[in-house]
């Protein structure tokens, strides 16, 4: 679990944008991405789909 100071990033107008890198996609079926315009640690980002 990674943790951040979110006030410290707000307040000097950091992007807390993220981006997320599947490396190794051809080991799986297929990647399905959700395309939540914002995320929280409750929600699903992506799925991975074995063969």
């Amino acid at each position: 679990m990674t943790t951040f100071d979110q006030d410290m990033i707000a307040a000097h107008n950091i992007s807390t944008i993220t981006p997320v890198i599947v490396t190794n996609s051809a080991t799986y079926a297929d990647v399905l991405v959700q395309t939540n315009e914002k995320t929280d640690s409750t929600q699903v980002m992506l799925t991975v789909v074995n063969n």
